[in-house]
């Protein structure tokens, strides 16, 4: 199996992209990625993978976390997926060998970065799924951080908490951060270099926020 996963930094923080490449989706319902993220949050702790932000599509699932060990993402990977070959097997009664035959890791570096990172995660069902807001997809991590709900699984990345302690009405701010589109090339850049596994250039100052955002934030309630 193709896996740039198999050995990273421990302590370092990466986003790991998985593809299905199969004909038809790696996913056929809401029940199949409800098994693959249950199987996901209750092995994290096993393989000693601290998780900040995920998502899962139809073909596609987003991993934004820190291996505490240097073969803990890989393991954890390798496990869940084999896991859910099982479960799709027994269910469709079919021979899949695997589902998912392409994994790729990208080192994320910086606090800005890592924010622009777990946004793109966060926004990754808008455009597949015809959405207009990201809290209304069930599998990902999107409630969890911008409604400040306690998660038994999800680990605040240092950038995110640095965020929520420096910002006025911080979740609000969180939501409206997630909310704006990136810029066209920075989006496309974020998009070609992920899925890839290609570096990514540091970035130590945040995107412009739209005026009319930062009115919103000065003059919202508390979030």
């Amino acid at each position: 199996m193709p896996n740039q996963a198999s050995v990273l930094l421990s302590g370092q923080t990466y986003l790991v992209y998985l593809r299905h490449n199969d004909c038809g989706k790696g996913f056929f319902d809401a029940a199949c990625k409800k098994y693959y993220k249950l199987k996901l949050l209750n092995s994290l702790r096993t393989y000693q993978v601290k998780l900040h932000s995920f998502c899962i599509l139809d073909n596609e699932v987003y991993l934004l976390g820190t291996p505490m060990s240097p073969t803990g993402f890989a393991a954890l990977i390798n496990y869940v997926n084999r896991s859910y070959t099982e479960y799709f097997n027994q269910r469709y009664e079919r021979k899949l060998s695997g589902w998912c035959q392409y994994i790729r890791s990208s080192f994320i570096q910086g606090n800005q970065l890592v924010l622009d990172c777990q946004k793109y995660v966060e926004r990754s069902p808008l455009q597949e799924n015809c959405l207009s807001n990201p809290g209304m997809y069930e599998f990902s991590s999107h409630c969890s951080n911008c409604f400040g709900g306690k998660s038994d699984f999800l680990v605040p990345h240092i950038a995110f908490t640095n965020l929520l302690t420096n910002t006025p009405n911080p979740y609000r701010y969180y939501r409206e951060f997630v909310a704006s589109p990136f810029p066209h090339a920075y989006q496309l850049y974020l998009e070609k270099n992920l899925k890839h596994g290609k570096p990514i250039a540091k970035r130590e100052k945040p995107l412009a926020i739209p005026i009319a955002l930062k009115r919103r934030y000065a003059s919202g309630p508390p979030g």
